[in-house]
């Protein structure tokens, strides 16, 4: 325990020296950058490497300095320079942070808008959402089944702060998603109070909704999630036993004329009839088992997958799909598409 304390002692210690030593920041920083100038791939390859392990191998008290400085530094950078530093940022093995991050945050969006040319542009937008409390942090909880407002935050963070990120649409729709993943995961712990399903589908059925309010004017990217959102707000009806909403939404796709021809589908239903106590179709199961089961992890032709998920619920319109029983058939139907 001692040798412990004595390493967490000497990492704080090692920070506050970092924070009081500007100068020698600043020199190792420019000393790091000056090879992103090179015209050589390979010297620049390597610039990366000792950047990215300069600041991965840093005390995590003296990182956000470091980045605050490396950042604040971009502005007057070449497009060589501000390359490197956005590769390197985006490839870190840890969610950045600066000493004044909305700051830098800002620094790196104002630099991503401004940008024209196409590459450099991507690296910007992808290095600003490596931040901690922005896309890639709001994924990463989502991915590993956090149920937290703080989850909703961070994806709401990205379309409200970031609306011409090229992500924004994207955390618009996984924060639809990301409600009925919370009641899936909430379903599978059991523990009181149990989740209300019709509370997270009318949630995430609002994202959907804000999501598409916004496409054509805040969004106006070509890849939007219309009908990612479209398609899900209509399984989302059928959960709701809401059929006639179901099939509006399905033919909305149909009749899209928008250009966007995917749909994107992780799970049609978040394991939510295959397992759980309010199903017990798959007793005591393995989580990870049954989220397996049900992972579909595809795109699909977003048209033909509308038709087909309309046809079945237009010959099944008496149903009633809160049932498990006819919500397990139609999700084994769904299932068994293919293209």
């Amino acid at each position: 325990m001692f040798h412990h304390y004595r390493r967490r002692l000497f990492g704080c210690l090692l920070g506050v020296l970092w924070m009081y030593a500007p100068g020698v920041m600043a020199q190792d920083l420019a000393n790091l950058l000056k090879p992103f100038e090179s015209t050589d791939s390979l010297a620049r390859i390597n610039a990366k490497v000792a950047l990215k392990q300069h600041l991965e191998n840093s005390p995590e008290t003296a990182r956000p300095a470091l980045i605050q400085t490396l950042i604040t530094s971009l502005s007057s950078q070449t497009d060589l320079v501000k390359n490197g530093v956005a590769s390197t940022l985006d490839s870190l093995d840890f969610f950045w942070t600066a000493t004044h991050q909305d700051e830098v945050e800002k620094i790196l969006y104002d630099l991503y808008q401004a940008e024209t040319e196409a590459t450099l542009k991507n690296l910007l937008d992808r290095a600003l959402m490596r931040a901690k409390g922005l896309y890639r942090d709001a994924v990463f909880d989502y991915s590993n089944d956090k149920v937290s407002p703080t989850v909703e935050a961070k994806f709401q963070r990205v379309y409200k702060n970031y609306p011409k990120s090229k992500y924004a649409p994207a955390a618009h729709f996984f924060l639809g998603e990301y409600y009925l993943r919370a009641y899936a995961v909430l379903t599978r712990r059991n523990r009181p109070p149990l989740p209300v399903l019709a509370d997270f589908v009318q949630k995430s059925n609002q994202a959907f909704q804000d999501l598409l309010g916004q496409i054509g004017s805040v969004y106006t990217l070509a890849i939007d999630h219309a009908l990612d959102a479209h398609y899900f707000r209509a399984l989302n009806f059928v959960l709701l036993n809401q059929v006639k909403n179901a099939i509006a939404e399905l033919k909305l796709i149909e009749e899209d004329k928008s250009g966007e021809e995917k749909i994107y589908v992780g799970h049609f239903f978040y394991s939510i009839i295959w397992g759980g106590p309010q199903s017990n179709a798959v007793p005591n199961a393995d989580p990870h088992l049954v989220e397996a089961r049900d992972l579909v992890d595809k795109f699909f032709d977003g048209k033909k997958l509308a038709a087909y998920t309309r046809k079945y619920l237009e010959n099944n319109q008496s149903l009633d799909f809160q049932k498990v029983e006819n919500l397990r058939k139609f999700a084994e139907y769904l299932q068994s598409y293919k293209e």
